[in-house]
């Protein structure tokens, strides 16, 4: 699938967690529905305004007495609506913050309306009686912005008492007499009654919502494990932060939901039997620098999901992003660990397949740091019993960043060979901070992943070993028989380089210094190519 297993970053301390994950879907949608409103208004009042110029201004048509008062309002709303679209459309405000700025905006929406309606010049006419439209705003906002009836009630009800109040101020200002009871009836009583019957709406949907967070709740419950927040995602799957309802351990779930398996035309049967492969192969191994799997199973609705271990810290394709290639020693350091998670999968009959910084994860080990976790078996292929049925027909599997010669030969046997091309590219992009080869498409890589000669790292990075650039260059010959020969030849060159070992004390004075990099949005895996191949 596309989504990683475990995309986990540490927490930013800045931004915190993200903001979505504490909205239900109706709090959601009442965000949106509050942006969408606002951006209509402003526009209507844009376009209205720019017509009374014309119509007035410009061609000189007489001016009605009220002209300055519906100024006034469409002036006012325009004032009031622009910064709501910003506030609405800024993800660091949570949901049901929106919501609530949105009764807010109701509110001095009413205030603004009122004062042209019933300030100077007041429409006070004895034998009026009905709904103005300060009572068709009080009556529509409960169903773009449902905060609960006791909310909304209570918004609606300073909305209708916008009227007396600008009401009351003005002819206390004006000097001017108060109309007669008749009168301020006509004028105030249905805006009363509209925000009565606005009750209606706000309690029908509080209990919409109340079945909508049952619903979310039941549908965030693996098992024994409950979704918290959304880590990452891809064309078909996600990544979840979890919990154990039960014990005090948080794990990650890799989740595909049934609607995705239909987008993607996927039989459901594959996809399980795709899942139970991966789900099989990364239980049979052992390796402290294995990912962890803690369950597998489908849920009655027919999603998929693999629970696995929660990690602190980040992968190293954010790490080359952020701060480039590293000193040698340590990514010695690393790459020895990899090849000893790669080894024991080898020695099991296993193949990877997918060997790339996004899948190799340095992480917080309790206290150890720069401990190397291997992510994501999805593509592994059991070397002695293949199903190739599983794999769509035709596709090639893989990055081609980092994809042996092999691999882009479709009739090609993959072997452990394989996964040692894909070490050899992600040496040289640890140490250089640039993949092999780059081209303007996928298929420009490929092509020269296939007959182009790799520069030596050393080249791009000076003061390298000269047994490193060895290595690598091994690593990347063409011919799978002419590569180091399986994992255990690798690190047995490897412990030689390691004769100046990466410290502890280095380890944590850089941990100490940078930590983690900010959390970035949850981004797709499916990226375009351009994405895919530019520079980190």
């Amino acid at each position: 699938m596309d989504a990683s297993p475990v995309l986990i970053r540490l927490e930013d301390p800045e931004h915190g967690p993200s903001s979505a994950s504490d909205s239900s879907l109706l709090t959601l949608q009442s965000r949106k529905r509050v942006r969408t409103v606002a951006a209509a208004l402003a526009f209507a009042i844009a376009l209205a305004y720019g017509l009374t110029v014309l119509y007035y201004d410009v061609l000189g048509w007489e001016a009605s007495v009220r002209l300055p008062q519906t100024r006034f309002r469409l002036v006012g709303l325009f004032l009031l609506s622009v910064p709501m679209i910003f506030l609405a459309g800024w993800r660091r405000i949570p949901s049901s913050t929106v919501v609530d700025l949105g009764l807010g905006y109701q509110v001095a929406g009413a205030f603004v309306s009122s004062c042209s309606f019933y300030g100077p010049n007041p429409v006070v006419l004895s034998d009026f009686s009905g709904v103005t439209w300060l009572g068709v705003w009080i009556l529509l906002f409960p169903l773009i912005a449902p905060a609960g009836a006791l909310k909304n009630g209570l918004a609606a009800l300073a909305s209708a008492s916008m009227a007396p109040l600008v009401y009351f101020a003005w002819v206390r200002y004006a000097g001017e007499p108060i109309a007669s009871a008749q009168t301020l009836a006509n004028m105030f009583v249905p805006n009363y009654f509209c925000a009565m019957l606005a009750l209606f709406p706000a309690v029908i949907l509080q209990r919409a919502g109340r079945r909508v967070r049952e619903a979310e709740r039941a549908a965030k419950e693996f098992g024994t494990y409950r979704l918290v927040e959304l880590l990452g995602e891809g064309g078909m799957g996600e990544v979840w932060r979890a919990d154990h309802k039960l014990l005090r351990r948080p794990a990650a779930i890799k989740l595909i939901r049934p609607e995705r398996l239909r987008r993607s035309g996927e039989g459901l049967e594959r996809t399980i039997a795709r899942f139970e492969r991966e789900a099989n192969a990364t239980a049979l191994l052992r390796s402290p620098h294995t990912v962890d799997l803690y369950d597998f199973g489908v849920t009655p609705d027919g999603s998929i999901y693999c629970v696995m271990e929660l990690l602190d810290g980040f992968d190293l394709e954010d790490f080359v992003r952020q701060h480039g290639g590293m000193p040698w020693r340590r990514a010695v350091h690393v790459l020895r660990q990899l090849a000893a998670s790669l080894c024991e999968a080898h020695h099991v009959g296993m193949v990877h397949r997918d060997v790339k910084p996004a899948n190799v994860f340095l992480c917080r080990n309790g206290l150890q740091l720069d401990f190397v976790k291997v992510l994501d078996f999805g593509l592994v292929d059991l070397v002695k019993e293949v199903d190739v049925k599983l794999t769509a027909e035709g596709a090639i599997l893989g990055t081609p960043l980092y994809m042996a010669p092999e691999q882009v030969d479709s009739g090609g046997a993959l072997s452990p060979a394989t996964d040692v091309y894909a070490f050899g590219c992600l040496a040289f992009t640890l140490v250089t901070g640039r993949p092999v080869f780059q081209g303007k498409s996928a298929i420009e890589v490929l092509a020269k992943q296939v007959s182009d000669a790799p520069r030596k790292p050393s080249e791009l990075t000076p003061g390298l070993p000269r047994e490193f650039d060895e290595l690598v260059l091994a690593c990347l010959a063409k011919a799978p028989r002419e590569r180091p020969q399986g994992m255990p030849e690798l690190l047995e060159r490897l412990e030689v380089l390691a004769l100046e070992p990466w410290s502890p004390a280095e380890a944590a004075a850089w941990w100490e210094e940078h930590g983690a990099p900010p959390r970035p949005s949850p981004r797709p895996r499916a990226e375009s190519e351009a994405e895919t191949l530019a520079l980190p």
